[in-house]
């Protein structure tokens, strides 16, 4: 089920947001936007996608962000990516 799918990669999130790593304030403050907005889906109903399809653009454009410096957090939001697909946003 994409949900679970979701959860798991959410989880993976929270391990490396608490793990020392390189990251930079403005890095972390995009991982942790996105590990909240995602909790937001999980926790709304899902009759207005209007309101949750910025998300997966948000993914999208960390992507881009992380793609060279950081390949294991690069791999993890392909993932976040694409659960969210599969969950239809």
């Amino acid at each position: 089920m994409p949900s679970e799918s979701l959860q798991l990669q959410l989880k993976k999130l929270h391990a490396e947001l608490q793990s020392p790593h390189k990251f930079n304030e403005e890095e972390l403050r995009m991982l942790e936007a996105i590990s909240k907005d995602i909790q937001t889906i999980e926790t709304e109903v899902k009759d207005s996608k209007s309101s949750i399809e910025p998300i997966k653009d948000q993914v999208n454009e960390t992507l881009i962000h992380f793609d060279q410096e950081h390949p294991t957090m690069f791999k993890l939001l392909q993932e976040i990516s694409d659960a969210l697909g599969k969950m239809g946003i």
